[in-house]
């Protein structure tokens, strides 16, 4: 008994009582022949399950019994030189709960034959009962007893014992070495839930997977020798707290460049700080976090050290590129961390998408080597280049000038211009001539002038415009604004152009033409010849002896057949100016023509007092010739009896006039009152009617005073009243 509570005290009467089944054949009794084996037995299980022994008790930790108790040097501060020891850590443990629905039943066999002197239970240790394995509970000699599970899984187990083919940890198996496998995946980041028993559960199958896959092992969820060697190794590795190599300074160096730098000096010592990086850089990428500078670990340092920069990471380069984008006009918002974030990657984007890039949001080689390029041009700030001297030239064309003799230096004039001209044209403003502005100022060298451009040339068009009878308010800058647009507009629809508003090349070209034409001062052509012939017979003779000189004379009198007839002044025989020339000679109401509109021309001028002797047919004669160049002398027109557009304009005009006979106009009021002062009397209560009245004493006044005797109060009329009436005020005046 004594035995007996000393080795149940020491925990594993189940081995003991393995051993002596071994020694006894497979029976269950001791016998007494065997007195000395039994000794032996006890002896070795006295020492084999002495306080210094791996397992535990059923249900205590593996530490109560010295498990992981073997101590580790630790250096509390990172670049500490001195080494001083740590805590040991305690290991996790697995629990295994009891299903009472899975059970295992074991039976006890006698030995064969007669048994001499048999001892009585007591004496025999009880061995005769049920072995008891980790987490069972006894129940009688024969009863079924619980089984412990991992997670839930029922298991039936024949045997306690390691797998005798392979020596392979595996689902099922009890070992002690299982203890220790629990504990080495705990610290590497695989912890099994439980005490830590001797048990290889579901779970424990679970974990080790979970191992094997994350270290690239072939997945079977046993302890096999390749997961044992992978887990030495790891745990070996010099990259891990509380040892020193060479390795631990390049990793404390990418660790920083990431964004997890280590404090101190970067020594060779892997200490709790460098620890806690790793551990923060495992968490970040969703790595298993042991705090251990693995495999795993360091592939994805160098897969991020070598990746483009990308939303999500932390990387030192990427203050570097926040920094280089903003000085190139696209800032990110921010302190400038090393942090990639979402504002970066929408900066690069639209760094990508204006250079003409793939808009990745990435800092991929193709967008660093863009941004190298651009930094590196030699148009910028401070630099001297030969490219320099002709971006001046181009930046005054579009009324961009720089100050100065156009030198090769790009100094802060010209990067002053480059801004405004990128602000201008919505560029990105960095004051840099990158490919984008250089691409800008060439499209608007060679595009249409249109309105919002800025080009020397604009001045050369407005002046051009204006010399033509088309003048753009303003000094003449070189801006191409809304009034130029307007103007060139006119122009183009004057000359029978497409009106766009652009100074385009049929614009310019029809400048040039009308520009060049021999038809203005200065210029000899026999082409003058005919057009002063032309002039005189529309009423505009040009003085001389019809030359072939166009001077000053012709110029004069081309504007004033231009202004007459509402064409643009500009003394130039144009196209338009011919055209019309040529439309008022070819008319049908001139002398020596039969036409059907002569008898209604003849109808009106009788109408308004000038009455062409005859029946009134279709011809024109030389009395309708003379009483139109009558009419045109009376109202003030060009005298070329010729019933043209102006004439038959003013005739249309005064037979249209609302003061005549039966039309009501408030101006007859005062005409009425006027005609009463100059002694016509018409009426003691004028009203706006003209009646026949009125009609009477208009035609007596015009019959007074030499007037056309119409009846029509015409602007001939109306003025020579005015006239009189101002006449006899002033001598009032000067009578009183």
């Amino acid at each position: 008994n004594s035995f007996k509570k000393s080795i149940e005290n020491n925990g594993r009467l189940s081995d003991t009582i393995e051993v002596i089944k071994k020694h006894q054949g497979g029976e269950t009794k001791v016998k007494k022949g065997n007195i000395l084996v039994f000794i032996l037995v006890l002896i070795f299980s006295l020492y084999h399950f002495s306080p210094h022994t791996v397992e535990a008790e059923d249900g205590e930790q593996a530490n109560n019994l010295g498990i992981g108790k073997d101590s580790e040097k630790v250096v509390e501060n990172e670049d500490q030189e001195d080494e001083s020891l740590e805590k040991p850590t305690e290991e996790p443990t697995e629990e295994y709960p009891t299903n009472d629905n899975q059970q295992e039943t074991i039976e006890m066999k006698e030995p064969e034959g007669p048994v001499e002197n048999k001892p009585s239970q007591e004496e025999n240790l009880n061995v005769d009962k049920q072995e008891v394995n980790e987490g069972e509970n006894v129940k009688s000699k024969t009863s079924e007893i619980d089984i412990p599970k991992e997670e839930g899984e029922g298991i039936e187990i024949q045997s306690s014992e390691p797998d005798e083919d392979s020596g392979i940890l595996k689902k099922g198996v009890r070992d002690t070495r299982v203890v220790s496998l629990k504990n080495n995946l705990a610290r590497l980041g695989f912890p099994v839930p439980g005490n830590g028993t001797t048990y290889f559960g579901s779970g424990t199958e679970e974990q080790v997977k979970a191992f094997q896959h994350y270290y690239g092992l072939t997945p079977n969820g046993t302890g096999d020798e390749a997961t044992l060697a992978k887990i030495q190794e790891i745990l070996s590795s010099p990259l891990q707290s509380g040892n020193r190599d060479e390795a631990t300074v390049t990793l404390k160096e990418n660790l920083a460049t990431l964004g997890f730098a280590v404090p101190g000096n970067g020594t060779t010592y892997f200490g709790s700080g460098t620890e806690a990086q790793v551990k923060a850089f495992q968490n970040k990428y969703d790595l298993v976090t042991n705090g251990i500078a693995d495999e795993v670990t360091l592939a994805k340092i160098q897969e991020l050290l070598n990746a483009p920069l990308s939303n999500g990471m932390y990387r030192e380069d990427v203050r570097e590129l926040k920094e280089n984008l903003g000085y190139l006009g696209f800032p990110v918002p921010g302190n400038g961390t090393p942090l990639f974030g979402p504002k970066t990657e929408e900066t690069v984007k639209a760094f990508q998408h204006y250079y003409g890039l793939t808009p990745n949001g990435t800092g991929d080689d193709t967008t660093l080597a863009k941004i190298q390029e651009i930094l590196s041009s030699p148009l910028q700030s401070g630099n001297r280049d030969e490219a320099t001297v002709t971006l001046k030239e181009n930046l005054a064309t579009l009324g961009f000038a720089v100050p100065g003799n156009g030198t090769t230096y790009f100094g802060s004039g010209t990067e002053a211009q480059v801004k405004a001209f990128q602000n201008k044209y919505d560029l990105v403003t960095n004051g840099i001539a990158d490919e984008v502005t250089l691409a800008k100022i060439q499209e608007l060298l060679n595009a249409p002038l249109s309105n919002g451009m800025y080009r020397e040339d604009v001045r050369e068009l407005k002046e051009n415009l204006g010399y033509l009878g088309f003048p753009v308010p303003g000094n003449g800058t070189p801006l191409f604004g809304p009034k130029t647009e307007e103007t060139v507009k006119a122009f183009q629809h004057y000359y029978g152009l497409t009106p766009n508003g652009t100074g385009d090349d049929t614009t310019l070209a029809k400048i040039q033409e009308i520009l060049s034409s021999p038809l203005q001062s200065g210029n000899r052509d026999e082409a003058t010849v005919t057009l002063k012939e032309n002039l005189a017979t529309l009423g505009f003779a040009v003085p001389g002896n019809g030359t072939t000189y166009f001077g000053s004379g012709t110029e004069a009198k081309v504007k004033e057949f231009q202004r007459y007839f509402g064409l643009r002044v500009n003394g130039i025989a144009d196209d338009v100016t011919l055209t019309k020339i040529e439309d008022i000679l070819s008319t049908p109401l001139r002398y020596g023509n039969n036409h059907e509109d002569t008898i209604l021309l003849k109808n009106n001028l009788a109408k308004l007092g000038f009455p062409v002797a005859g029946n009134g047919t279709a011809y024109f004669g030389a009395d309708t010739e003379a009483k139109v160049e009558e009419f045109q002398a009376y109202y003030g027109l060009y005298i070329n009896g010729i019933a043209d557009e102006i004439t038959l304009k003013k005739i249309t005009e005064i037979l249209t006039s609302p003061m005549q006979n039966g039309k009501r106009d408030i101006r007859t009021v005062k005409l009425k009152e006027d005609l009463e002062k100059l002694g016509y009397h018409v009426s003691d209560n004028p009203t706006t009617l003209y009646g026949s009245k009125t009609e009477e004493k208009v035609k007596e006044f015009q019959r007074d005073y030499g007037l056309i005797v119409n009846g029509i109060a015409d602007e001939v009329t109306l003025a020579e009243i005015q006239e009189l009436l101002s006449s006899v005020l002033i001598s009032y005046s000067k009578f009183n």
